[in-house]
């Protein structure tokens, strides 16, 4: 291959030279390595002008460095840099396999042009991270604190997760995979993202009692002429694949039109899937990660799911006050599909849990009612609200 280069290589460049010399790729050590990067031999650099002048196709590994504007095709491992020039418009000249996470292989079969059936909803966990984090604080009886640490003990996130825990690795993936599978581009500030930062472990506690897992999602969904997306904590049932993924690991559900599902599940994004991601759209050039022209959808195109939440109250006392909050429910005309109550205090003050399950409300509405509750009803505190998802 011919007039390839790399923008920057990544910090473990002695396990990428040792996995290309293993797939006897070596000619890929050979490619050319912008000027301002130090690098040692068999790597070798060219200064900026006349590395441009000879790379035609550029290759870049997410280093969390801003990288100035790029006139060529660009193949990418970092998602927030991919999900900028799609907005750019270069969504033909930009291959971003290896951006997606280690699910990017079954991307390629969903959204293959002879299939009959179209995707028509996705839910997918797609941050190796958080799955990990999330699944200590359920069975490791972890705090989300203790949770995130041993995460950077063991070096699955790094030392500053921040991106993580606020969701936004997970909604960048998220922006990437609706381009590919559905085609369409979401506006950035119209998807409703939020990390797990403010997570409670009681919440993780009482989702497990109930037969519950909370898990990071990324959901999309065609409904008629809308399309609704999310990044969000859910409550999925245990049962369900997406909440049995070994932590540390990701997976995504399919729906097509035709009413058939997949699900297909990974180890979760490492050196190995960014190598392999890169080297698929390297010899696969033919087309951009973006099969098709890739539409901005407009606001009037962007719909809200109307689902069942969770819901944690904290109750002064347990008789008149969880009477007002019910009265409350049933002024803004949602219905509870549940409320479960613990019978004991949980502190020395004489406060009280309780958990209700509003049925079919947008989130919107749902953030109406908790701002009713918390300004007039006295001894009423809403902790925590979750989408509630009891069926795919």
């Amino acid at each position: 291959m011919n007039n390839i280069g790399y923008i920057n290589l990544p910090r473990w460049r002695d396990y990428l030279q040792s996995r290309l010399i293993e797939l006897d790729l070596r000619d890929m050590i050979t490619f050319p390595v912008l000027g301002k990067e130090s690098v040692d031999a068999p790597w070798r650099t060219l200064e900026q002008e006349e590395f441009y002048s000879y790379a035609k196709k550029v290759l870049h590994f997410a280093d969390g460095k801003r990288l100035e504007k790029i006139d060529r095709q660009v193949i990418t491992t970092d998602s927030e840099f991919a999900v900028s020039r799609l907005y750019e418009g270069k969504y033909k000249d930009t291959f971003f396999s290896g951006a997606i996470g280690s699910t990017f292989s079954f991307n390629k079969i969903v959204c293959a042009k002879h299939l009959v059936s179209k995707p028509v909803k996705m839910l997918v966990q797609n941050d190796a991270v958080i799955s990990y984090i999330l699944s200590r604080v359920e069975y490791g009886k972890k705090s989300l604190e203790e949770a995130i640490y041993e995460s950077q003990w063991e070096k699955i996130s790094d030392e500053k997760p921040f991106k993580n825990l606020h969701g936004i690795v997970s909604r960048n993936r998220f922006i990437l995979q609706t381009a590919e599978i559905f085609g369409v581009l979401l506006p950035f500030e119209s998807i409703y993202t939020a990390g797990i930062n403010n997570i409670d472990s009681e919440d993780v506690k009482i989702a497990h009692e109930l037969g519950f897992s909370i898990r990071l999602l990324g959901i999309a969904e065609k409904s008629g002429e809308k399309f609704n997306a999310s990044v969000e904590p859910c409550l999925i049932p245990k049962a369900y694949l997406l909440a049995q993924a070994r932590g540390g690991s990701e997976i995504i559900y399919v729906k097509t039109d035709d009413g058939l599902s997949q699900v297909y599940g990974c180890p979760g994004t490492s050196n190995d899937s960014c190598i392999n991601g890169m080297l698929y759209d390297l010899y696969d050039l033919s087309e951009s990660s973006c099969k098709k022209d890739l539409r901005l959808l407009d606001e009037s195109e962007l719909g809200e799911f109307a689902d069942n939440f969770y819901i944690r109250f904290e109750l002064k006392n347990i008789t008149s006050v969880l009477s007002s909050v019910l009265r409350c429910f049933d002024e803004f005309k949602i219905n509870l599909l549940q409320v479960n109550i613990i019978s004991e205090p949980i502190d020395n003050n004489g406060n009280f849990t309780v958990v209700a399950v509003a049925q079919s409300t947008t989130r919107k509405h749902l953030s109406s009612l908790v701002s009713e509750v918390s300004a007039n009803i006295k001894g009423s505190v809403v902790k925590s609200y979750f989408r509630y998802i009891n069926r795919a």
